[in-house]
C-alpha cells in the first residue's frame, strides 16, 4: 500500500490547520480593542487576501520545485541551506509545537467549564496523546481521522452561524449605534494589532 495522502485528506490537513482556535479565540481580543463592526469585518479580509497571496506563491513554488520540504526546501535552495535547516527547526520547535499547545490548552479549557470535574491541563494532554496516537499507526488512519476533525469544525462553524441568524435577539438596533467605517477606524493602531489576531487565525495556510 502506497504511504500516501489523497485530495480529500491533504486538503482536510490544510483547512483544519487554518481552521483551529484562532477562529474561535482571538474574535474577542479583536471586539476589544476594535468597536466598529465593519472594521473587523474588514480584519478578516484583509487577513485573507494576505493568506491567499501567501498560499498563491507557495502553490508557484511548489511547482517549481516538485519535492517534499516546504519551506526547508524552497529556502535551500533559494537562498542558501543554512537558511532552510534554521527554518526547519524555528517551524519545528515554534511553529507548529506552539500552536498544538494553545489549541489543546484552549480545548481543555472549553470543556473545563462544560465539565468543572475535568482538570483543563489532564484534558489537553490526553486529546494530545489520543491524537498523537492514532496519527502513528497508519497514514491513512491519520488521513480519516484529521478528515473527521475538519468536517466537525466546518460543521461547529456552520452551527454557529445559523443559530446567530435565527435565534438572535429581535430586538432591533437604532440607527446611531450602527458606526459606519472610516479611514480613524482602519489607521488606528488597534487595528493592526488585532491584524495579528486575525493573521493568527489564518495560520496554516502553508
Amino acid at each position: 500500500m502506497a504511504k500516501k495522502l489523497g485530495f480529500l485528506a491533504v486538503s482536510s490537513f490544510v483547512v483544519s490547520n487554518m481552521v483551529g482556535t484562532g477562529v474561535f479565540t482571538s474574535l474577542g481580543f479583536q471586539l476589544d480593542s476594535v468597536s466598529n463592526g465593519w472594521a473587523v469585518l474588514l480584519l478578516w479580509v484583509v487577513g485573507g487576501v494576505l493568506a491567499l497571496c501567501g498560499a498563491l506563491v507557495y502553490g508557484e513554488l511548489g511547482s517549481v520545485m516538485p519535492r517534499s520540504g516546504g519551506e526547508y526546501h524552497y529556502l535551500s535552495v533559494i537562498y542558501h541551506p543554512s537558511l532552510g535547516f534554521l527554518s526547519g527547526w524555528v517551524s519545528l520547535t515554534v511553529g507548529f509545537t506552539a500552536p498544538i499547545a494553545l489549541a489543546s490548552m484552549a480545548l481543555g479549557e472549553y470543556v473545563h467549564h462544560v465539565f468543572p470535574f475535568i482538570s483543563p491541563v489532564v484534558m489537553a494532554v490526553g486529546v494530545l496523546t489520543l491524537v498523537s496516537v492514532l496519527h502513528s499507526f497508519t497514514i491513512h488512519l491519520g488521513g480519516k481521522v484529521q478528515t473527521g476533525i475538519t468536517f466537525f469544525n466546518l460543521c461547529l462553524i456552520l452551527f454557529f452561524i445559523v443559530a446567530g441568524l435565527f435565534f438572535s435577539s429581535h430586538t432591533p438596533l437604532l440607527a446611531e449605534e450602527i458606526k459606519k467605517l472610516s479611514w480613524h477606524d482602519v489607521l488606528a493602531p488597534s487595528f493592526a494589532v488585532s491584524l495579528i489576531y486575525v493573521s493568527y487565525a489564518y495560520s496554516g495556510w502553508n
